[in-house]
């Protein structure tokens, strides 16, 4: 891949190479807004055991090799280990390629977003808000919200939705798969070592065993031969259960198996039988895990310092605010109204959009709060039902509620009763995913494009230009483009730098176009065309054909 790269007639140009030398390729104050997905840096372990002069992490013949898999980093991907994220001199390059006032968005981890929050701010960023975005919500939300009562509740939500929430913005999902380790399971395991340990013999006989299995499963040979034979070790040894059922599983997100979601595929289904604790130890502490599953990523919102006022630095640089209408979230009818305070700041009955003079100013949507979604069942129900308005309100309910603070601001004003009702979901923007958001790609944490296009909308006006330095498979490129924007995308990977240029070949392509994009066909190479297989199975075929004849 070339170092430059334009597409889309010059309005996504993809620099390849690590961002933090391409930076200093980009003129200091030439960008107007910057959104990305940075690593989370989650694999710590790659540090220890990954690097090109650490001590070898392959295990010994036979091992679990637990650090050989971790050294691999997150979903075997090395580039999220190291600490790019956390380096304020990292933020400090893109600081300087911003317009003042310009605003940048970056997504984390819940576990590692402190860091780079921190190192954010100590570039000199102003950090403004947290978007909280939300997958499926794990159960002890939901358990939590039932606890409250409605009043409570709805207190609950008002409070999210005003509040700034401590510089963080949200996104909230319903396809986190738990990364937890099964602590009666790795019990079990821990004491199946030990009494190979003291059994040289039999556990050279495992080790050689479970080679040859695993090299025939690799081929294809076999099914699940290597977990049939160490299940019979561990019979012998007396470390494996009573045997208490089959259960089928579909689409399990194990093994990276998400990637065959995303090639718009799905995995077959298959059994596992179920097996109850081994050791009285492993029993002792049945139920326990080591982590929840994920179901939100924050994401940091923060602004380079103005220069002069909001109105000075805006028709200066066209930068400082972020675009509130544009991304307003869809209601059933228009919400709220318009009109801002004057006098000091003092609602009064003259100067308010709820004056009971003149006419009233109605705004077509609910004002966008720091809490995003995917729209998934499991996120959904995390939110409990909220009716809208269900009685008229008017003058003969006396003044409005001023707790001694406002001007007396008159009585209230007519209202007719709000027929929506449903989930409170609804008062928050959902960004669903689909197939055409990983188009066929590996890349393990692909962005929903119309999640992006939501960013790029809050944070850059039409026209202006758009930074992704850790582009991915070029999502941010394709949602300024459908913003009217243009982007500049960093991306050091040579695999992911052929994701952006196929997903901006494809950015203009019809359905069906962009469904056999996705589909990769197996390659042929190390398939046995005339391997000892193939030449069983043709001779079988031509035997019974002779037998027929």
């Amino acid at each position: 891949m070339k170092n430059r790269t334009e597409f889309l007639d010059g309005r996504v140009v993809l620099l390849g190479g690590d961002c933090f030398a391409r930076l200093d390729d980009i003129p200091e104050g030439s960008v107007d807004a910057v959104c990305c997905d940075p690593p989370y840096h989650l694999t710590s372990i790659v540090a220890r055991f990954g690097a090109e002069d650490a001590a070898p992490s392959e295990p010994k013949e036979g091992s679990a090799g637990v650090f050989a898999r971790s050294s691999a980093g997150f979903m075997g991907k090395t580039w999220d280990g190291g600490d790019i994220a956390f380096r304020s001199d990292l933020w400090a390059k893109v600081l300087r390629v911003l317009k003042p006032g310009g605003y940048l968005v970056a997504f984390s981890g819940t576990r590692t977003y402190h860091d780079m929050a921190s190192a954010i701010a100590r570039a000199g960023f102003e950090v403004r808000d947290n978007i909280l975005n939300m997958l499926a919500s794990d159960t002890a939300v939901v358990r939590f919200l039932e606890t409250l009562s409605p009043t409570q509740v709805e207190a609950f939500f008002r409070c999210i939705e005003d509040s700034q929430f401590g510089g963080m913005l949200a996104w909230c999902y319903g396809t986190g798969f738990p990364k937890s380790h099964s602590v009666p399971k790795g019990i079990d395991d821990h004491l199946f070592r030990q009494w190979l340990a003291k059994n040289l013999e039999t556990q050279a006989r495992y080790d050689r065993l479970i080679k040859w299995a695993k090299s025939r499963d690799k081929r294809k040979v076999s099914k699940g031969l290597r977990g049939r034979i160490d299940k019979a070790f561990r019979r012998r040894g007396g470390f494996l259960g009573d045997f208490l059922g089959t259960e089928t599983l579909v689409n399990d997100m194990r093994n990276s198996a998400l990637l065959n979601v995303g090639k718009g595929e799905e995995r077959p289904a298959y059994d596992r039988d179920i097996y109850s604790h081994g050791t009285p130890e492993a029993a002792e502490w049945d139920g326990w895990g080591t982590a929840l599953k994920p179901a939100w990523e924050p994401i940091c919102l923060a602004r380079k310092p103005m220069i002069g006022t909001v109105a000075e630095n805006t028709l200066a640089h066209g930068t400082g605010g972020i675009n509130v209408d544009a991304c307003r979230i869809d209601a059933e009818k228009p919400t709220g109204w318009g009109g801002k305070a004057g006098g000091g700041n003092t609602w009064n009955e003259s100067n308010s959009g709820l004056g009971k003079d003149g006419e009233a100013r109605p705004v077509d949507g609910r004002y966008p709060a720091n809490i995003l979604h995917d729209g998934s069942p499991e996120v959904v129900a995390a939110f409990p039902d909220a009716s809208g308005q269900k009685g008229a309100v008017g003058p003969e309910h006396g003044e409005r509620k001023r707790n001694n603070v406002y001007n007396p601001i008159g009585p209230r004003d007519p209202f007719p009763p709000r027929a929506d009702a449903g989930s409170a979901a609804r008062f928050f923007y959902s960004a669903k995913a689909d197939g055409d958001d990983r188009l066929g790609s590996k890349h393990p944490t692909v962005k929903p494009v119309d999640l992006m296009r939501w960013l790029v909308r809050l944070i850059c006006r039409k026209g202006g230009t758009v930074l992704d330095p850790f582009a991915g498979t070029g999502t941010t490129g394709e949602a300024a483009f459908w913003e009217g924007c243009s982007a500049i995308l960093i991306e050091r990977e040579e695999e992911y730098q052929a994701d952006i240029a196929k997903r901006m070949s494809l950015v203009l392509a019809g359905p069906e176009t962009k469904k056999r994009a996705r589909t990769e066909i197996e390659p042929a190479e190390g398939l046995p065309l005339f391997g000892d297989d193939t030449v069983a199975h043709v001779s079988e075929i031509n035997a019974r054909k002779a037998f027929a004849a």
